[in-house]
C-alpha cells in the first residue's frame, strides 16, 4: 500500500503539469476560451515553485502538452497537395510537423524555464517566470525556422481590456504582465497565510485589465474615413495550381470586386496570391484590375507573385483609378517548408524523402524593406502572412509613415482548423500595438477588417466566397511601442541576469560565511 501511495504521489505532479498545459492551450483552440489560460498557469507555476524549478522534466511535459494542441492544426496539411509527395512521406512530414514542433518548442521552453531553480528569493519567482517567458517567446522569433505564433498575448485576442497594454509596451508586456500575475497568486497557492501575495496577484491582473478598459474608453483617433472591402475568393492551394483554372479564378475574383466597387468600397483588398498568375505592367491582371477601378475610382491591393530577375517575389501592390501601379512590397519572412527549404542538403540526407519535395520551379527570395504604399489618402504598411506573427515588421512601417496596415494570407493550408483564428488574432495585436486600422484579406478566410483598439469591425466566415466592408481611417497619432519597440525584452534580460548575478553572490557569501565558522570551531 505504501508502494502504491508512493507512486501515486510521483504521478500526481507528471498530471498536474500535463493538465496546466491542456489548460493554457484552451484559448487558441477557441478564443471564447481565453480565461483558462489564467487557472493553466497558476497550475503551472505553482508546481514549478513547488520544485524549486528542478525538475526539467515535469516542465517539458507542460510545455509539450501546452505546444501539442496548439499546433495540431498541422494535421489539416495532409497530404500535401502539390508538393509532390508520396502518401507514406506526407505522414511522415505529418507527424513531424505535429508532434515534431512542439517537441521542439517544449524543449527551448524548458531550457529557459531551468534558470528559474537559481532564484533564491520566492518573491522574486513571479517576476522572474514572466520575464523567462517573454525571453522563450522571443527565442522562438530568432532564426531560419523562426515561428512565434503561440505567444500568451494572442490567446488574449479576443478579450480586448487584457491586451490594451500591448500599445504602450508590446505584446511581451502582455505576456509579462499576465504571468508575473499568475506567478504570485501560485506563489499564494503554496503559501496561503501571505495574503500580500494574493494581493499582488490580482493587482497585477486586475490593474492590467482596468488600464485596458481606459484605454478602450479613450478616442482611437482616426482621420476622415474611407469605405475598406476586403475580397474572399474562397480558393484553396490545391484548386488554386490547377491546370487551367487561372483565367476562371480571374473572373472570380474580378466579379468580386467589381460587386465590391458597386457596394461603394474606395478601397478594396484581394487576397496573397489571389489568382496564379504573375503580375505584369500592362498584363492580364493589371488590365482587369485597371478596368474596375477606372470605371468605380477606386483603389485595388492584392497579393501577387512578380518575377524579379531570376527569382520570384510574394508581393503586395495596388492599383490605382487612373492605372498606375503603386511601389511593390516584398514579402521579408518566407515560409519554411512553403517556400524554400532551409538546410536542404543536411535534411535530405537526413530525410531522404525531402527528394520528391516540390515547391515549385521558381525560387522565392525575401524581401528587405517595409515599404509604405499610399491607399485612398493612407499611408499604409504591407504585411503578407508570415510576416504578421512577427511583430517588429509592422513597427518598422509605422516607424517609416505606416499609418494603417494591410495583410494579406493564404490560410487554406489549415483547413476550418483553429489556425485560422490564431493567425488572425496576430493581426488584432498588431493593430493594438500601433494604434491603426488593420485590412486583411484571405483566400479561403478568415479576412477581417480590425479597428486600432484591436476591435473586429468586420469579418467573414470561412470557407465561403465573402466580401467584407467596414470604414477606416488614418492613426492621426503614434503609439508609445511604436517609439520603444521590445524595451520590454531587453529589461526581461537584464532582470534575469540580475537575479543570477545575486544568486551568485550570495551563494559566494554564504560560503565563505560557512568556511569562517568551520575554521572558527576547529581553532585554525
Amino acid at each position: 500500500m505504501h508502494g502504491f501511495r508512493a507512486r501515486l504521489s510521483g504521478a500526481a505532479p507528471l498530471a498536474g503539469n500535463a493538465a496546466a498545459g491542456l489548460l493554457t492551450a484552451l484559448p487558441f483552440l477557441d478564443g471564447r476560451l481565453f480565461f483558462c489560460a489564467y487557472p493553466g498557469l497558476i497550475l503551472f507555476l505553482a508546481l514549478r515553485f513547488a520544485d524549486g524549478g528542478r525538475r526539467f522534466g515535469r516542465c517539458y511535459l507542460y510545455a509539450f502538452c501546452f505546444h501539442l494542441p496548439l499546433y495540431s492544426f498541422f494535421v489539416n496539411l495532409y497530404p500535401f497537395e502539390g508538393f509532390g509527395l508520396s502518401q507514406s512521406a506526407a505522414v511522415a512530414v505529418t507527424v513531424l510537423a505535429v508532434v515534431g514542433i512542439p517537441a521542439v518548442h517544449a524543449l527551448f521552453f524548458s531550457a529557459v524555464f531551468v534558470l528559474l531553480r537559481f532564484v533564491r528569493r520566492p518573491a522574486l519567482l513571479p517576476l522572474c517566470a514572466g520575464a523567462l517567458w517573454v525571453i522563450f517567446e522571443w527565442t522562438l522569433s530568432l532564426g531560419t525556422l523562426a515561428f512565434p505564433w503561440g505567444t500568451l498575448a494572442a490567446g488574449q485576442y479576443l478579450f480586448l481590456p487584457a491586451i490594451q497594454s500591448a500599445s504602450l509596451l508590446g505584446s511581451y508586456f502582455v505576456t509579462l504582465v499576465i504571468v508575473t500575475g499568475c506567478g504570485y497568486l501560485a506563489l499564494f497557492v503554496r503559501r496561503p497565510a501571505q495574503r500580500r501575495l494574493l494581493a499582488a496577484g490580482c493587482g497585477i491582473l486586475a490593474g492590467n485589465i482596468a488600464l485596458g478598459a481606459l484605454l478602450l474608453a479613450l478616442p482611437a483617433g482616426e482621420t476622415d474615413t474611407v469605405r475598406a472591402a476586403v475580397v474572399q475568393g474562397n480558393i484553396g492551394t490545391g484548386e488554386k495550381w490547377e491546370s487551367g483554372r487561372a483565367a476562371e479564378i480571374l473572373a472570380l475574383y474580378a466579379s468580386l470586386t467589381e460587386q465590391a466597387a458597386q457596394a461603394g468600397a474606395e478601397l478594396i483588398l484581394l487576397p496573397e496570391t489571389a489568382v496564379p498568375v504573375y503580375f505584369e505592367e500592362d498584363g492580364v491582371l493589371h488590365q482587369a484590375y485597371a478596368r474596375i477601378a477606372a470605371e468605380y475610382g477606386c483603389t485595388i491591393a492584392t497579393g501577387v507573385l512578380v518575377r524579379d530577375g531570376d527569382v520570384g517575389r510574394n508581393a503586395l501592390l495596388a492599383v490605382y483609378p487612373d492605372g498606375s501601379i503603386s511601389e511593390r512590397y516584398d514579402k521579408r519572412h518566407l515560409v519554411p517548408f512553403g517556400e524554400y527549404l532551409p538546410f536542404e542538403s543536411l535534411l535530405k540526407k537526413l530525410l531522404p524523402f525531402l527528394e520528391d519535395l516540390n515547391l515549385g520551379s521558381t525560387q522565392f527570395a525575401a524581401g528587405e524593406d517595409s515599404t509604405v504604399l499610399p491607399l485612398c489618402g493612407i499611408e499604409t504598411g504591407a504585411l503578407v502572412c508570415y510576416d504578421s506573427i512577427f511583430p517588429p515588421l509592422s513597427a518598422d512601417s509605422v516607424k517609416n509613415g505606416a499609418q494603417m496596415l494591410a495583410v494579406v494570407t493564404n490560410d487554406s493550408w489549415f483547413g476550418n482548423s483553429a489556425a485560422l483564428s490564431q493567425h488572425m488574432a496576430h493581426s488584432v495585436l498588431r493593430a493594438v500595438e500601433n494604434g491603426v486600422c488593420v485590412v486583411r484579406a484571405a483566400n479561403t478566410g478568415i479576412s477581417c477588417i480590425v479597428g486600432p483598439k484591436g476591435e473586429l469591425r468586420a469579418q467573414t466566415e470561412p470557407d465561403t466566397a465573402a466580401v467584407a466592408y467596414a470604414d477606416v481611417g488614418a492613426a492621426v497619432r503614434r503609439t508609445l511601442y511604436s517609439y520603444v519597440g521590445d524595451a520590454v525584452l531587453y529589461l526581461a534580460f537584464a532582470f534575469v541576469l540580475m537575479c543570477l548575478l545575486w544568486a551568485y553572490i550570495e551563494k559566494r557569501t554564504e560560503k565563505k560565511h560557512d568556511r569562517n565558522q568551520t575554521a572558527q570551531q576547529t581553532g585554525v
